[in-house]
């Protein structure tokens, strides 16, 4: 309202002259708590001639919108009054709920739910009301875009998405995490399907899972959610958890699609990997990944062969003197250089070890080894100033070109593409027009249900719409 950021609620009520105020709240807040201590130093002026004599009891009924917080302040302040909903305001949401993109409701279709909703809403009788609904739901119209008409389709398509490794739906998803970077040996089984992993920031700290439950002692798995320490067990130690999606797991993704469409007669094995891949099973309990391992002949002439199983990320011992070789010879360089020139390279040389020093995990050690000189800049700057990595905006040719004029003004220049009105008009009036004219200016949609509702277009939106 006012520099002081105050909210102003007026009890109106209506009379021949229109709406006459009763009562006036200045609070600094639209809180519960705020408007109910507002509406008992309200009570207390009233006496016992208000409201035809039922005094701080208030007036029989209240009309408020779908505010939860007026609607809780006003039922504790006055108990024996009724409750009930403008129709305006309830007929303005579900407008608006009719043209949110995420509700998907086709545009041809948004002027006949609407009436249906208003014709409920205005029933004299109950009655009335039940039968204008079942008529709804036979609508066509409403078909096409009720929710729950497809409810059990939307979950039998998820759940065969998931049986079926398609996997587009859920790649952001928390249940399909990234790869585990928790070592081996920081995992210790306690009994059963308890263990202890051993917190990566925090050596001398550990976390309690529970497989057969899927709940940890940590932040995310408290509440019986995924978390990096339920899946660094799982891959180490070869088991399932339905915490997880199970991509290769195929006897629970058998179980999904089974779940899904029903009992069937789909064998076990077309949900099995294409490829002939040791990996493929580890999701799987260690028992029934050796059994199904064992099916394969290529993984049968492995096990002959090895009895360890190979992991590709382990770098050979030789590999590894030769990257801590080439590392010992450029640390041998830098002290070289900062010898040769300190008053340029020891300062940034006491940042380096600063921040070197303040790295505890491996796995940010890993990002700034990374990340090292990528943002040198080392190319030439041709005029402009580069963005990190020598990167630059792209821009249209005629983006420039469509740009304000140095003297200021709405006035474009003759350069660049031709506005909208130059098309759309016919030749002969467009022989006159250049790029210099100005479009017609788009007014806002007006704040008028009906009118937007005859027009079939959004509700405009003021600086009190919630």
């Amino acid at each position: 309202m006012d520099r002081h950021n105050c909210r102003v609620f007026l009890l109106l009520t209506h009379c021949c002259a229109g709406e006459i105020p009763v009562g006036c709240l200045v609070t600094t807040s639209e809180s519960t708590e705020v408007i109910s201590a507002a509406l008992e130093l309200y009570k207390s002026l009233l006496d016992d001639k208000s409201f035809y004599g039922r005094g701080r009891e208030g007036p029989q009924v209240f009309m408020t919108d779908d505010s939860s917080a007026e609607r809780s302040a006003l039922a504790s302040a006055f108990p024996n009054s009724t409750l009930i909903l403008c129709a305006f305001h309830v007929l303005q949401a579900f407008w608006r709920f009719l043209f949110e993109a995420k509700n998907r409701v086709a545009r041809d279709h948004r002027k006949g739910i609407f009436g249906r909703v208003k014709l409920m809403l205005f029933a004299n009788e109950e009655a009335e009301l039940v039968r204008l609904y079942q008529e709804s739901l036979a609508d066509p119209d409403v078909q096409s875009w009720w929710p729950f008409s497809s409810l059990e389709q939307y979950y039998e398509r998820r759940l065969t998405d998931l049986a079926n490794n398609r996997l587009d739906a859920v790649m952001q998803s928390r249940y399909l995490p990234k790869l585990s970077t928790i070592e081996a040996e920081h995992i210790n089984h306690v009994e059963g399907d308890t263990y202890e992993v051993v917190s990566q920031r925090d050596q001398n700290k550990s976390y309690s899972v529970d497989m057969a439950v899927g709940l940890c002692s940590c932040h995310e798995g408290t509440t019986g959610g995924p978390c990096k320490h339920q899946y660094a067990i799982l891959c180490k130690h070869k088991l399932t958890s339905w915490n997880f999606v199970p991509i290769n797991s195929p006897s629970m993704r058998q179980f999904l699609y089974q779940l899904a469409v029903g009992p069937n007669n789909v064998p076990a094995e077309w949900f099995r990997s294409l490829h002939v891949d040791r990996e493929a099973e580890r999701h799987l309990p260690l028992q029934q990944s050796q059994e199904v391992a064992s099916q394969h002949p290529i993984n049968a002439a492995v096990d002959a062969m090895e009895t360890c199983e190979p992991d590709e990320n382990r770098r050979t011992d030789e590999a590894i003197a030769g990257v801590l070789s080439t590392f010992a010879s450029h640390i041998q360089d830098l002290q070289d250089k900062v010898k040769t020139d300190p008053e340029q390279l020891l300062r940034p040389l006491e940042i380096f070890n600063r921040n070197y020093a303040a790295i505890n995990i491996s796995s940010s050690l890993a990002s700034a080894l990374a990340c090292f000189g990528k943002t040198l800049g080392a190319k030439p700057l041709r005029g402009k100033l580069p963005l990190a990595g020598n990167k630059r905006i792209p821009v249209q040719p005629t983006a420039i070109a469509r740009r304000q004029i140095l003297m200021g003004g709405r006035r474009k220049t003759d350069l660049g593409r031709p506005c909208k009105n130059s098309h759309a008009a016919p030749k002969k009036a467009r022989a006159g027009l250049t790029s210099q004219v100005l479009p017609r200016r788009k007014f806002p949609a007006p704040h008028n249900l009906a009118a937007c509702v005859e027009k079939n277009q959004a509700l405009g939106k003021t600086h009190q719409a919630k």
